[in-house]
């Protein structure tokens, strides 16, 4: 039988830190996950109704992908992004 291996995603318990023992013999992913851990707690807080606006239009209306979302009067084109 194959050994599955679970995807490690920052979360507010002690299950992220026990799957690193898991992966702590590849040099990247413990560093990845750190890495997000430390960006999602730099990140400042956000105003409600922004959020519930980036919500709604990001997750539930899936107006990125679909052409529709606009930021600072510009409509975002995805095919317009250059950087990985």
């Amino acid at each position: 039988m194959q050994k599955q291996h679970r995807a490690i995603l920052p979360a507010d318990d002690i299950s992220k830190y026990m799957g690193m023992l898991e992966i702590v013999q590849d040099k990247e992913k413990p560093l990845n996950l750190l890495r997000t851990e430390k960006w999602i707690l730099d990140s400042p807080g956000q105003a409600g109704e922004y959020l519930r606006k980036f919500i709604k239009d990001l997750y539930q209306e899936n107006k990125l992908v679909k052409g529709e979302r606009v930021i600072n009067g510009t409509l975002v084109n995805l095919k317009n992004i250059t950087m990985p």
